[in-house]
């Protein structure tokens, strides 16, 4: 071939490559090394792996060396084992001459994102955007006019509204000329993320070699994407842990630390990109598999990072310029547990807290400093997978140990070192026991055991409810608190989503089932302007999920990823617009999801184990005194006034909590206006409407809830 490649060298209509499948064979430096270096070039050499794919494909019978020659349609024209000069150069050139005498038309997409309402460089549902495409007529042959061109514009998103002048018949486009088509594209609020493609149907009067008229397709692809700028982010191992947000340079602006299985601890800044130099990323060199805590341990205003390795070893990294990181202790044994942070001698500073899954699997409280606290380690000779959940339950303000572990033991140890109680349900503990404090200082621990059992103990270890479910609970509890209503503990059993009250009664329309399994922590924001909030986590098959309480989903999700999500969300506004972003960990990358409305984590459970401490504690404000409001009926209480115009106020009552959906409707059943969808406590409620835009007439309020309805007359005059 080297021939070949003299003889054509100068022809850039003409491409010759050698694709090898004995790559570090003997011959293979000899025979193909140095080709075309005579020519001026560095030899064009493919290879195509394992399995010989190109010569299975194009091979003549089944010989070595296999020669296709392939025309500018990017059709086999030809197939030889072994040609000479003379026949490769004859076909060669008959391809040449079908190029230089072809139709041949061409087009270039350019997106022009005139309506980037969040400037983030990202089409966003609702986002609108310029297409600008250039229809070019490339033939050799001056003569070779495309006739009567028709241009048809179409996409597989059904949820694109495409508008142009000058779409349809355009008329000709001679040889050499370009016409210029512009098109807007807008995207509707609710269409599913997704990547897309725009396809160009180019249809002319010409008639091909076929017979045919002439017709090419060009395309182009889009993405509609919640993604925020700058992720997803890859990483070197699965990514286990949530994230913790901390401004560590002391830069004013807060960073993302993350570690992984791949045995790496990444800091990224808030638009993706990774610190990059002698530190990070820190190899620990074996897997991370707890979340990096954040706490005060030497009086840092909470700024100092903890992290644990399977090495057996405690890290920390402390607010400062240079932004060190160094070993503070090493268990000598296997470490896989998020440390958990909290005052447990009373200094007023923070103490590290976790357990060993491997080695002499003791627990440990130990000083900033690697040093003991009085007390520890406890010998508990129990491994421990997981976090451990911290609250003052003694009255002394220092807090106390409770840990879960492989031999299905849940353990009150307290601050001093000493045995509260020790609790045995039926399989191991495989994720972080929680704590729930009522308003009324009632505290309840919270755990799931691989016996299918969630588990309510009371702060003397006896139970205080257990959930049975149908598979291992895969996810810690989370707990929402709901304004006329008290907590709300949700957790996975699988690829199920419970939600139920502080006596282990099953909460609304759940448990919910997922199509994958959930491992990734449940994690809450107030989402819009809507008084209820949302709940998000991450599955197994890769897709993330944002639900209302009452268990519908929201716009635009669940979204598909390409990885597992095998992490646990962390909720924040990491570019300080008002709405929250949703970071968490997949097996191969970490993604950073933009709400896009208007939100807030405030005093919710936003992160693994509740917050950056990793504490696993949660207090709830609220009294559960919904029962004692006297309310007999579900009713229409009054309406008025009626008729009206321009307002009218409703009151209504309700005998129990529960979801309340109001909307008008006309007397044909057709809902004209929706005026309220939201969880309601017990009790007297009301609303006004003000009509926009409907005619004088008779209409109907009408209120559903826990599967009954009421109706009653309005009368709207204009």
């Amino acid at each position: 071939m080297s021939d070949i490649e003299e003889l054509f060298y100068n022809n850039d209509n003409v491409l010759v490559f050698t694709n090898l499948d004995d790559i570090g064979q003997p011959y293979t430096c000899n025979d193909w090394g140095d080709r075309g270096v005579q020519f001026g070039g560095k030899p064009l050499i493919t290879d195509d792996g394992a399995g010989s794919d190109l010569w299975g494909k194009f091979n003549t019978g089944s010989a070595f060396p296999s020669t296709v020659y392939i025309d500018h349609t990017m059709t086999v024209f030809y197939k030889a084992n072994s040609p000479n000069l003379g026949t490769s150069s004859n076909i060669i050139n008959q391809m040449l001459d079908k190029l230089y005498n072809s139709l041949l038309l061409s087009a270039n997409f350019n997106l022009d994102f005139n309506n980037d309402v969040d400037s983030d460089g990202l089409i966003n549902p609702g986002d609108s955007f310029k297409i600008i495409i250039d229809v070019m007529n490339k033939s050799f042959d001056e003569q070779n006019t495309a006739l009567n061109v028709d241009l048809d514009l179409t996409s597989d998103c059904d949820d694109l509204q495409i508008t142009s002048t000058n779409l349809g018949q355009i008329g000709n486009i001679s040889s050499g000329e370009t016409f210029q088509l512009e098109v807007e594209i807008q995207v509707d609020e609710n269409v599913i993320i997704d990547d897309y493609f725009l396809n160009l149907v180019v249809t002319t009067d010409n008639i091909g070699d076929d017979g045919n008229l002439v017709v090419e397709e060009f395309s182009t692809n889009f993405s509609v994407t919640l993604n925020q700028a700058g992720f997803p982010v890859d990483v070197t191992g699965e990514l286990i842990s949530s994230s913790a947000i901390v401004d560590i340079d002391n830069d004013g602006e807060n960073e993302i630390i993350s570690s992984d299985k791949g045995g790496f601890i990444h800091i990224f800044e808030m638009d993706g990109s990774e610190w990059d130099n002698q530190i990070y990323p820190y190899e620990t060199g074996d897997q991370n598999w707890g979340s990096p805590s954040i706490g005060n341990l030497v009086n840092n205003e909470n700024k100092d990072v903890v992290l644990s390795s399977k090495n057996g070893q405690i890290y920390h990294i402390s607010s400062s310029e240079d932004i060190n990181i160094s070993s503070i202790f090493n268990s000598g044994g296997f470490v896989t547990a998020t440390p958990a942070l909290g005052d447990i001698d009373g200094d007023g500073l923070d103490e590290i807290i976790f357990g060993q899954y491997g080695g002499s699997q003791r627990l440990y409280a130990i000083n900033y400093d690697g040093s003991y606290v009085d007390g520890f380690p406890y010998n508990l000779d129990e491994k421990v997978q997981r976090g451990v959940a911290l609250s003052d339950f003694n009255g002394n303000n220092k807090v106390d140990i409770v840990v879960g572990t492989d031999d299905e033991f849940i353990h009150m140890i307290y601050d001093d070192g000493s045995l509260g109680w020790s609790y045995e349900t039926g399989g191991d503990i495989r994720v972080a026991p929680s704590i729930l404090e009522l308003e009324s200082g009632e505290k309840i621990i919270l755990a799931g055991s691989k016996d299918d059992n969630f588990y309510g103990l009371n702060s003397d270890g006896t139970v205080k409810f257990i959930v049975e479910t149908d598979d291992d609970i895969s996810s810690e509890a989370s707990i929402l608190e709901l304004d006329g209503f008290g907590p709300i503990i949700f957790f996975a059993s699988g690829s199920e989503i419970f939600a139920i009250d502080s006596d282990g009664n099953n909460y609304g329309n759940w448990p919910l089932q997922i199509d994958a399994e959930v491992v990734s922590s449940i994690v809450f924001a107030n989402v819009g302007m809507s008084s209820n909030p949302y709940l998000m986590f991450g599955d197994d098959s890769g897709k993330a999920h944002l639900y209302n309480i009452d268990g519908t989903s929201y716009q635009n999700f669940p979204i598909n990823f390409d990885f597992p999500f095998k992490g646990s969300p962390t909720l924040v506004d990491t570019d300080l617009d008002g709405d929250l972003e949703l970071i968490i960990g997949s097996t191969q990358n970490l993604v950073s999801i933009d709400l896009k409305e208007e939100s807030t984590n405030t005093n919710l459970w936003n992160t693994h184990r509740s917050n950056m401490k990793r504490n696993g504690y949660f207090k709830s404000q609220l009294p559960l005194n919904i029962d004692d409001i006297i309310v007999d009926d579900f009713s229409i209480e009054n309406v008025y006034p009626n008729p009206f115009n321009p307002s009218v106020t409703i009151e209504y009552s309700i005998d129990v909590s529960d979801f309340v959906d109001i909307n008008i409707v006309d007397l044909q059943g057709k809902v004209i206006e929706k005026l309220e969808s939201s969880y309601k406590s017990k009790g007297y409620h009301s609303l006004i409407w003000t009509p926009n835009n409907i005619s004088s007439g008779v209409y109907l309020i009408n209120i559903i809830s826990n599967n009954r309805v009421l109706n009653h007359k309005l009368i709207f005059i204009k």
